[in-house]
């Protein structure tokens, strides 16, 4: 992406190939229709186009090559506001939480504060990913056998594991 922001022509992987074309044109958009549909149902967007244009510059001085699209118009805009305010869990969830360090959606502090919200929980952490989806995704053993060992037994490990990416 450097390369190209700097006018090197370059040839994209095929994984970020498939995601560039997501990003620019929709397919491959069941999953993230359905994310859609929970992010829009949540939470009320900004509205008018000047506040994704003023998004855009802003990410565009942040993050060059991609922030734009970040920062662009989703399709939230066009989506009635939320008919309710956000659930709020105000209780203790004995949940394994799964997030890596390097996630770019999902900032790791978040999966910090939810399992300090929740100190029956237990945070499995992949070290070093820049990766969103890890279980059954990612391919990394340490991850996988973890989570299968909790969906299979319902137990928790004793500790907030480590896996190494």
């Amino acid at each position: 992406m450097a390369r190209a922001a700097e006018g090197e022509p370059v040839d994209p992987s095929e994984a970020l190939a498939g995601q560039l074309e997501f990003l620019l044109t929709g397919a491959g958009s069941a999953p993230a229709s359905q994310m859609t549909a929970i992010i829009c149902g949540d939470v009320a967007e900004r509205r008018g186009v000047g506040n994704y244009w003023r998004a855009v510059q802003v990410s565009r001085e942040r993050f060059p090559v991609a922030g734009p699209l970040a920062g662009n118009i989703t399709p939230c805009e066009f989506w009635d506001r939320p008919a309710e305010a956000p659930t709020v869990l105000d209780n203790d969830v004995p949940a394994l939480l799964v997030a890596a360090t390097g996630d770019p959606r999902t900032v790791y502090a978040s999966a910090e504060d939810m399992r300090e919200q929740w100190p029956s929980s237990r945070l499995l952490t992949m070290d070093g990913a820049r990766q969103h989806g890890l279980y059954g995704e990612y391919g990394n053993a340490c991850i996988d056998e973890r989570v299968n060992d909790y969906l299979r037994t319902g137990r928790l490990p004793a500790h907030d594991p480590t896996c190494e990416a």
